[in-house]
């Protein structure tokens, strides 16, 4: 699936353009990659911005699942911490549900680290991208 700039939100910042979403199956899980548009330049992904995935595990087209994610803001060398929850159930509806005891924080360290594996999901998935609005609540693009 590709997102380039189709949104109003996107072309204000390329940083916030979902360009692309891979799945991978694999033999001991999935992985799910999402990017942003290669033009945002060095910036990746934007520190105020908030990421989605949304997993439909059983084909009604709703999210069981959605993992979010945030990003700190890119260091030096071009990396960026990151936090990531993730929401079960009807809540993975809800754009301002949290996660109980579902979250990880991965901040960059001198050598690669190895990430968490996450319980496998199987279903279809979309990405969204927003920024909080004035009020708090968040506005999705």
């Amino acid at each position: 699936m590709s997102h380039h700039l189709d949104s109003e939100l996107a072309r204000q910042d390329p940083r916030l353009d979902i360009s692309d979403a891979y799945v991978f199956r694999g033999t001991m899980g999935t992985a799910f990659v999402v990017d942003v548009n290669p033009v945002s330049g060095p910036g990746g992904f934007h520190p105020e911005g908030g990421y989605e995935l949304k997993i439909d595990t059983d084909g009604d087209a709703v999210e069981n699942i959605t993992y979010r994610f945030t990003f700190g803001e890119t260091g030096s060398d071009g990396r960026q911490a990151w936090h990531l929850s993730r929401i079960d159930g009807d809540a993975a509806t809800d754009p301002l549900a949290g996660a109980a005891n579902r979250c990880w924080t991965v901040r960059p360290t001198p050598r690669a680290a190895t990430p968490r594996r996450l319980r496998p999901a199987t279903g279809s998935a979309r990405g969204s991208a927003r920024l909080p609005t004035p009020s708090g609540s968040r506005a999705r693009s």
